[in-house]
């Protein structure tokens, strides 16, 4: 006797495929400001660090983690196969600000990394942050003012 029917056998089967597409699906409806979560979350945890409720700050930074890890994902995978709807974001000057959330967010992670006694990584996402809006700042207001003169 089998443990499973055939058709739950060809729904396992298929469940990658599916998982796939989900991802996919997900990264390409993602607006820049989705590190807003992280950033909000994250000043929350770094507070309630700094206010000795470290269980509850360790729950909530450990959420911030995977929020962070699962949007970077997301993020990359939008760039590489929605280059065209990054841009448009990169241009509209209603969303553009929006990618200030991916700036934000490195920075009150990499402190509630540093709260915690941990020195090297949070300057790794230091230095990123500084590097994501040297670009954005280097290059964004001269598209989003060329966007404009076109219209």
């Amino acid at each position: 006797m089998s443990l499973f029917k055939p058709s739950t056998y060809s729904n396992l089967r298929v469940l990658p495929r599916h998982l796939g597409a989900w991802i996919v699906s997900q990264s390409a409806a993602l607006h820049p400001d989705c590190f807003a979560l992280v950033m909000a979350t994250g000043i929350i945890s770094n507070a309630l660090f700094v206010e000795a409720y470290h269980k509850l700050s360790g729950f909530l930074f450990n959420a911030n983690v995977l929020a962070y890890v699962w949007l970077a994902i997301l993020t990359a995978l939008r760039s590489v196969r929605f280059p065209q709807a990054v841009w448009s974001d990169l241009t509209n000057p209603r969303r553009v600000f929006s990618f200030f959330t991916l700036v934000a967010s490195n920075g009150v992670l990499g402190a509630g990394i540093r709260l915690r006694g941990v020195a090297a990584e949070p300057l790794d996402l230091w230095l990123l942050a500084l590097f994501v809006i040297a670009r954005m700042g280097q290059t964004l207001p001269l598209r989003v003012a060329a966007r404009d003169c076109r219209h």
